[in-house]
């Protein structure tokens, strides 16, 4: 009987339901869409650095949509790179200090407006509606004493 209740929760789409974003570790893959849903892949690459261009680590790529969740993690030489996948594109990305005074310093929140920016790599099949990618080159951080002031 178990069985045959685990069979249809799986053609109904509950199994999906144990799935969460908050549970996606960066630098990981995150978790495909529930059966049945057009989703889009894409991959961000971006390199943070201060104002004096010298780059941070530990700064969290996150894509803020209707869920926020971190994609990526700056690496020694600062570069941040994330594929992930989603219903939609993002418009909007955040670069966020996570760990603060551990990266050199505290550094505000930089939103990067993206929308309309991706570009399409590989054209989509099935449910999928392709994949995209964007390099967002240099992304400069301001320093700051506050860690919750924002850009």
């Amino acid at each position: 009987m178990r069985k045959l209740i685990y069979f249809l929760m799986t053609l109904l789409g509950f199994g999906a339901a144990a799935v969460s974003c908050e549970n996606v570790d960066a630098g990981k893959d995150s978790p495909a869409p529930e059966y049945g849903a057009p989703y889009v892949e894409f991959r961000v690459s971006a390199r943070v650095v201060d104002g004096e261009g010298t780059p941070i680590k530990g700064i969290a790529l996150m894509h803020s949509g209707w869920n926020t969740a971190t994609i990526g993690l700056s690496n020694d030489d600062g570069v941040v790179t994330a594929t992930t996948s989603d219903y939609d594109l993002p418009t909007e990305l955040c670069f966020v200090d996570i760990d603060g005074e551990d990266n050199g310093g505290e550094f505000k929140t930089h939103k990067v407006d993206v929308k309309n920016k991706f570009e399409l790599t590989e054209e989509g099949k099935g449910w999928s509606k392709g994949t995209y990618q964007i390099n967002i080159g240099d992304v400069v951080l301001e320093a700051t004493d506050d860690p919750s002031a924002e850009e």
